[in-house]
């Protein structure tokens, strides 16, 4: 249906506003802070298009450098960001998972305060429901990835969030690409935060074959700091406490054969012996 006449004369300034700020270079600091008080606006406007051109425009705000992305969460727009979590419009909720990542990653030193006061982790789990489109479950999942590893205590609190679950079953769907991107999820978990949860969606992982060369890798990582943790755990002399939920998971028959596939590829690869 067509806008009337000034709809589309503030749709068309919305849009011109968000290209402004898409260029390279951006625009000076002093006017993208003059934007921000109409930018809340917008991202209450009815029209799911001009909040989509909103939210384009915070995206790239957000490419713009620590003091760019800091401006941003001071205007304390990112509560209305979140809100794009649950638009009707997929593209809106596509955009406002890229700018909460990218806003996250900027700032390290207050990722594990921003996620905390925001509840991020609750705000992104029902995007892993079953019934989401594959193209948000595997942007939240990229999004998760890219917030979580950081400490023990945000990891138990991705744990308490509930998205554990929601992983597992992704990591069980046949969709490749969507399975390496939840399975990304548990083993950057695992690099930084408690075993207590992870073990088993390690085992799903594990269970999934054949498995991506850089999540194998990261796989095998997270393994090896599993059975470093248990060493430090057990008490000289004795077993590592942790080896039975480690076989569990289903790790050592992997490992095997992996090691097995290798001998294998050697022994193809040596030249024959001469008579």
């Amino acid at each position: 249906t067509r806008r009337p006449l000034l709809q589309t004369i503030h749709y068309l300034s919305f849009w011109t506003l968000s290209h402004l700020f898409r260029g390279k270079p951006q625009p000076a600091m002093e006017y993208a802070i003059a934007a921000l008080p109409m930018l809340g606006i917008l991202l209450d406007h009815p029209d799911v298009e001009v909040v989509r051109d909103a939210l384009w425009t915070l995206l790239y705000m957000t490419t713009g450098g620590k003091d760019m992305v800091g401006m941003v969460i001071a205007s304390g727009l990112m509560p209305k960001v979140f809100r794009g979590f649950s638009s009707i419009d997929e593209k809106s909720q596509m955009i406002a998972l890229q700018a909460t990542g990218n806003t996250l990653c900027s700032i390290p030193e207050h990722r594990q305060e921003l996620i905390v006061k925001l509840n991020v982790f609750e705000k992104i789990v029902p995007l892993l429901a079953p019934h989401i489109s594959r193209l948000i479950r595997k942007q939240a999942c990229w999004a998760l990835t890219h917030i979580t590893p950081a400490t023990p205590y945000l990891v138990q609190k991705l744990i308490d969030s509930g998205a554990i679950g929601p992983l597992c079953e992704i990591i069980k769907t046949p969709d490749f690409e969507l399975q390496k991107e939840a399975a990304m999820v548990i083993t950057g978990a695992l690099s930084s935060g408690p075993l207590c949860g992870l073990l088993k969606p390690l085992g799903e992982i594990i269970k999934e074959k054949p498995l991506d060369n850089h999540l194998l890798i990261a796989l095998l990582v997270s393994l090896r700091k599993v059975v470093l943790l248990g060493q430090t755990l057990g008490s000289r002399g004795k077993s590592n406490p942790l080896a039975k939920a480690i076989e569990e998971t289903g790790a050592v028959r992997t490992i095997n054969e992996l090691m097995a596939f290798m001998d294998m590829q050697v022994t193809q690869a040596e030249p024959p012996l001469n008579p």
